[in-house]
């Protein structure tokens, strides 16, 4: 032992009460002159030597134990080394002539005072060899027992079984050499201390409750019986351990129940089947406490016929479960009414695993089970919504998910729930879901906010969302419910709207366009035609000059039918299409092109560089698809450098749900500088010195177009063209 510590200054008669009062002899050694004496001693000791003790007052140690030398040098020993400690000896004691074994703690207080606390163990002793023989048999038994037993020596664990380990949540070999009072609550380690100190002098087995801790941090109640026994000349103390957590929590549960007026408790004594009923218990079951005397038969009569065999069994089967036993069954009272309850019990074992008791609580849950089925309704309404409704934590973690969310997003509920909300969220808009967050913890609603979320096959959804913060009875935010609305039908009425009035626009740019050729081309050949009427009709041409008239006036009407022609072709293709939509390779297009261009391919050393590789395919308007390559190409060719062989550059590639194709060359280019808006132009030529009329640009612009696709053109002088164009992966 330590020597005592001292702390702030005690009124000394209290000081002289305890330590009168203390259970252990004990007697107070003063050092002077090489020798002790013996200057103070409590009643235990007048006891324990017989009432002898008073004649050895400020005697010295070396008179008094002239023939024990032993004890003389023990006392020098803890003089010397300044430091407690304990031992046993067999004495002999002169008052009663009989020899005892003792057990001695030598306490050092400071280099004047020692302080000797003796314990008589002969009993002890004489049982030593008794528990060394049966602590195997001790091991063999507890092992195996459904009660956490254990040995302590020295205040380390050296033997526990499974259960014990159990009870705490370690395993076995985490807990051997443990200290004692690592596993006991900080507050509850004097009473352990006390508790064991008392099983020293008493022979009756007797247990403590205390407060354990688990491997996880929690608080455990557990009821610990224990004794010390000396083996082999070494205090060990020898135990068991029942874990009464849970009963701990239904007693407290039992004290709020009551105060609330609203659960009912029992307990029933199976020693002799004595029942106790709380007056809530009775209320309950509408029975007057004075009349009616409750067994387990009389209860029974009260249960509803159809729910008597399952309690009836239920309790049964708890005697042998450790565990909370939970039942739910229905109620006739006198009156007639009828009631549901919940029974809630425990059964308590003593150190032989035999049941000893059963506690419980009797709850009416009417009114509970009235809210389940209304719950259950709610839950019916939501889960046969087509919206997406779902709830989830502060830090985004799903906890429900509805039927609507599971058809619109494609997961099921075992999918997401416990899951992050991210996974429904694109990368590029976490900042969003972490604004709405910042918005939802200050307790702002979000209505109606539209965004896209990701489907469980990777597409796109269209939403209308709207988030709710859910609060506790703290008036705390402690998550967030959502509803999202499929709004993909919504967006293609808009888009399809916005197509129109693209269409609408395109139109009328298309009548300006036609009034330009109407006003410009038509209107050329038309007055030339009128012209040469006119002239044609005077009376002094002559026939040479009629011929020359003749001749002017056809080239006129030639002229007059080709604009009429392509306007012709530019009505073709804006009229709606109903041309069929097939499956497309775009490397079987350029195969079809080179064949039927192959003499101008080989005659001016055509170089094509194609690359496929990533998108080959398109399900579309074939004859549109063929004509834009074709005259791309025979562009490229066209439009080539002297001196240069024609490189033809074609790539095509997904971005975003659209397949975009790269045309390229090294030809003569374009000033887009100067022709920047007259690029895709009717009638718009750029290098005239190459004969052509200049509908080609313009064509393959309106087809791209009709095709619900855009294009766009990069190009330099004698550095070559790109073309960009793209298209939906499925044109419609």
């Amino acid at each position: 032992m330590e020597p005592f510590a001292q702390t702030s200054p005690i009124n000394p008669a209290i000081l002289d009460a305890i330590y009168q009062s203390l259970p252990q002899p004990t007697f107070i050694w003063k050092y002077e002159e090489e020798d002790f004496y013996l200057i103070g001693f409590n009643r235990a000791a007048t006891e324990f030597a017989s009432n002898q003790i008073g004649l050895l007052l400020n005697k010295k140690a070396s008179e008094i134990y002239k023939n024990e030398p032993e004890i003389i040098a023990d006392l020098h020993r803890c003089h010397i080394e300044k430091k407690s400690f304990d031992k046993e000896i067999n004495y002999k004691f002169k008052s009663v002539k009989a020899e005892k074994y003792l057990h001695i703690n030598y306490l050092y207080v400071n280099s004047a005072i020692i302080v000797v606390q003796p314990e008589e163990i002969t009993e002890k002793k004489k049982l030593e060899q008794l528990l060394i023989a049966s602590e195997n048999r001790f091991h063999s038994l507890a092992d195996n027992t459904l009660v956490g037993t254990f040995i302590i020596k020295e205040g380390l664990y050296t033997y526990i079984n499974k259960e014990f380990a159990n009870i705490f949540g370690y395993n076995t070999a985490d807990i051997i050499n443990k200290h004692q009072d690592e596993l006991i609550f900080e507050e509850d380690r004097l009473i352990l201390h006390q508790y064991l100190f008392n099983s020293r002098k008493e022979n009756k087995i007797h247990s403590c409750e205390l407060r354990g801790l688990h491997k996880n941090k929690s608080i455990i109640h557990v009821e610990l019986f224990g004794a010390i026994k000396n083996i082999n000349g070494q205090d060990a103390v020898l135990g068991a351990l029942l874990d009464i957590t849970e009963r701990k929590k239904a007693e407290n549960r039992l004290i709020e129940a009551q105060s609330a007026a609203n659960v009912g408790s029992w307990e029933t004594d199976l020693s002799d089947m004595h029942v106790y009923w709380s007056d809530q218990t009775f209320a309950i079951f509408e029975l007057n406490k004075n009349t009616f005397s409750p067994t387990h038969d009389s209860f029974l009569k009260y249960v509803h016929p159809e729910d008597k065999e399952k309690v009836d069994k239920a309790f049964k089967e708890s005697f042998s479960s450790k565990e909370y036993n939970v039942i739910q069954h229905r109620i006739i009272t006198p009156k007639g009414t009828m009631k549901f309850v919940e029974e809630r019990w425990k059964l308590s074992f003593n150190s032989h695993n035999e049941p000893v008791r059963v506690f419980g609580t009797c709850q009416d849950i009417t009114d509970t089970i009235h809210y389940q089925e209304k719950l259950a309704l709610s839950s019916l309404i939501v889960n046969s919504s087509h919206d997406v409704i779902l709830s989830i934590t502060l830090d985004g973690t799903i906890t429900s998910w509805n039927k609507g969310a599971e058809k619109v997003l494609g997961y099921s509920d075992q999918e997401v729930i416990g899951k992050s909300i991210y996974i429904l969220i694109p990368a590029e808009l976490h900042d969003e879901e972490n604004d709405i967050n910042t918005k939802i913890r200050e307790k702002q609603i979000i209505d109606r906010y539209e965004t896209v979320r990701i489907r469980k096959d990777g597409t796109m959804v269209d939403v209308s969302l709207t988030v709710s913060p859910i609060i506790n009875e703290f008036n705390q935010v402690i998550g967030a419910s959502k509803i999202m609305r499929d709004i993909s039908a919504q967006k293609e009425s808009e888009y399809e709207k916005a197509q129109i009035m693209n269409d609408l626009i395109q139109r009328n740019k298309d009548l300006e366009q036609f009034a330009y050729i109407v006003s410009h081309n038509l209107r050329a050949p038309v007055a030339n035609i009128i012209g040469v009427t006119n002239l044609y009709k005077m009376s002094d041409i002559e026939a040479s000059e009629k011929l020359v008239l003749i001749n002017a006036l056809n080239q006129s009407a030639v002229a007059l039918d080709n604009v009429i022609k392509d306007l012709g072709l530019i009505l073709q293709i804006r009229r709606e299409v109903n041309e069929q939509k097939t499956f497309i390779r775009f490397s079987d297009i350029i195969l079809e092109i080179s064949q039927s261009i192959e003499n101008l391919i080989k005659s001016e050393k055509v170089v094509f560089e194609l690359n496929f590789s990533e998108v080959d395919q398109i399900t579309s308007i074939k004859s549109y698809i063929y004509s834009i390559f074709y005259n791309l190409v025979s562009n490229s060719i066209k439009y080539r450098q002297p001196q240069v062989n024609p490189l033809i550059k074609i790539k095509s590639t997904v971005v975003d749900n659209q397949i975009v194709i790269y045309f390229s060359d090294n030809g003569l280019g374009i000033d887009l500088k100067k022709n920047k808006d007259a690029v895709f132009g009717l009638y718009k030529r750029f290098h005239t010195h190459i004969e052509g009329k200049g509908m080609g640009l313009f064509m393959i612009k309106t087809q791209v177009e009709t095709l619900g696709g855009k294009i766009s053109i990069r190009s330099e002088l004698n550095r070559g063209t790109e073309f960009k164009i793209e298209l939906p992966a499925k044109t419609n």
